[in-house]
């Protein structure tokens, strides 16, 4: 054993001068180098791999899905469509929903207009609404945007603003919305 720690020491003084400080540098770079290339690239490599063959099979997938959405019965994709509307019971709720918003933002809404419009079809019933709020600008956006998402069948049609002076801190607003519901 003493014999080959020896043998060790004598072929490294050879190697260094025979090549010198820099090959001895250089080679312990190139070591270090390969050994990061087989620490780092190829568990990368591999992970790439994973990750394609995770690709193609989410592509097949969907591919299959559609496929099978495609077969569906258009009668049931529009009935599940339809499922989507509350049912027309539900616009006092709606209605609560939308005062309860404008009272969280402490706006003033008075007492709006609320007009079922005739539909072509029987399965929707369609409510246009025309809110008069008072009430600062950035409260009014903040009330439009909880409004439409707690209720999402609930469309914005438009929105007009007027202020009689310049002075004024809130705002008039009219809001027009529509509502979208299932009929029995």
């Amino acid at each position: 054993m003493r014999m080959l720690g020896s043998f060790l020491v004598w072929q490294s003084r050879r190697l260094l001068r025979i090549v010198g400080w820099l090959g001895v540098a250089g080679m312990g770079l190139a070591l270090a180098v390969a050994l990061f290339h087989i620490g780092v690239f190829v568990p990368l490599r591999t992970s790439v791999a994973d990750m394609r063959d995770e690709t193609m099979h989410l592509r097949e997938r969907i591919a299959t899905r559609r496929v099978v959405e495609s077969n569906q019965d258009t009668a049931a994709q529009l009935a599940e469509f339809y499922q989507f509307f509350p049912e027309d019971k539900v616009m006092t709720l709606v209605l609560k929903r939308i005062y309860a918003a404008a009272d969280q933002e402490n706006l003033v809404l008075e007492h709006g207009e609320y007009q079922l419009v005739p539909a072509q079809e029987d399965r929707l019933l369609r409510y246009n609404l025309t809110l008069p709020i008072k009430g600062p600008y950035t409260r009014l956006r903040s009330f439009i945007a909880r409004v439409l998402h707690d209720n999402p069948s609930l469309a914005l049609e438009g929105v007009s603003f007027s202020r009689q002076t310049a002075m004024e801190i809130g705002v008039n607003a009219q809001v027009k919305m529509t509502l979208f519901l299932r009929a029995e």
